[in-house]
């Protein structure tokens, strides 16, 4: 701006407009003296934290925690005066007064000592059968041995002086076919033992049944099996005190194989009745087993009349059968 001096010869205005020309002159100068003359170029605004270039890696993840309360936030500066703009004030600090909240462990508390969880009660599997040579003379109260005429000739020549005679009874019945025992309105049934055990003679715990198939006749696997389910339903309906059913045969031939005699077939035990009562005791496991293949040691045991003994054949008969029951020996397999 350029100073002028101004006169009011030289503007020739009236009077009331040159006392304006002449005050606003005045001010114009005193303006110009206050700011040095010329015009500054103003300084350049200062930085704030908003207008920093923002960092592009974001911010690490962190786990979250609640925030302490207690802080707030201050209040913005005043602009400062004096014609230039004043700072932002900064805000205020974050207040303290809070416990910063802890991270939960993940790892979960150790389980305290409990008892396992009760499983369903099951009825116990009847006990396993012996395996021959391991039987135990004292576990059964009365055992009712139920075979033929022969079966009544090895019991009376010495057996019961080898097992506990008071343990023992017998039922021996010429001719006693399996078929009749089967049979729960037979006159078999109405038979009382002889040498009757000292307890429980009418319900002995356990039986061996000597079977013999209908008038000797030979039968199929599946025949065997029929009528021998039929025996095993029979016994335990008429006899609930009833542990243990036991197949056996008459004292076979050595070798399996028959005698020389006049009827041959009555010295061997087919292939068909072992097998059934293989069968048959898997049908009723714990309650039907199968006893020992007791073999004479010759046909001369058998006196030309099997499956009959002479004096000696019943002895040796005796021996055999007494010292597997007793828990004394295994018969062997010949």
């Amino acid at each position: 701006m350029h100073r002028a001096v101004l006169n009011a010869s030289s503007l020739r205005l009236p009077a009331s407009r040159l006392c304006l020309a002449l005050a606003l002159t005045a001010t114009l100068a005193a303006c110009s003296a206050s700011t040095g003359g010329a015009t500054d170029n103003p300084p350049p605004a200062p930085s704030r934290p908003g207008d920093q270039t923002p960092d592009p890696t974001p911010p690490a993840m962190t786990p979250t925690t609640p925030a302490a309360s207690g802080g707030s936030t201050g209040s913005g500066g005043a602009p400062a005066t004096g014609g230039s703009t004043g700072t932002t004030a900064s805000g205020g600090s974050t207040g303290s007064g809070g416990t910063p909240a802890t991270t939960p462990d993940p790892t979960p508390p150790p389980e305290s000592d409990a008892a396992a969880p009760a499983t369903d009660s099951a009825t116990p599997a009847p006990p396993p059968a012996p395996a021959a040579g391991a039987e135990d003379p004292k576990a059964f109260e009365c055992t009712l041995v139920i075979g033929i005429a022969a079966t009544g000739q090895w019991f009376g020549a010495g057996f019961e002086k080898i097992v506990p005679n008071e343990k023992w009874e017998l039922l021996a019945v010429h001719s006693g076919f399996v078929q009749y025992w089967a049979d729960p309105a037979n006159a078999f049934w109405s038979k009382a033992p002889s040498s009757a055990c000292a307890t429980n003679a009418k319900t002995p715990d356990r039986v061996i049944l000597e079977a013999l198939y209908l008038h000797w006749m030979d039968a199929t696997v599946e025949q065997w099996v029929t009528v021998l389910d039929q025996a095993v339903k029979t016994f335990k309906a008429k006899n609930p005190n009833l542990k243990r059913l036991e197949f056996s045969t008459f004292i076979r031939a050595p070798g399996d194989k028959p005698c020389p005699a006049s009827m041959p077939f009555k010295s061997w035990i087919r292939p068909e009745q072992d097998e059934a009562y293989q069968k048959i005791a898997a049908m009723y496991p714990g309650f039907v087993t199968v006893a020992p293949k007791f073999k004479v040691a010759s046909c001369a045991d058998y006196g030309g009349n099997p499956p009959h003994f002479t004096g000696g054949g019943a002895s040796a008969a005796a021996k055999l059968v007494g010292e597997h029951y007793a828990g004394i020996s295994t018969p062997a397999a010949k």
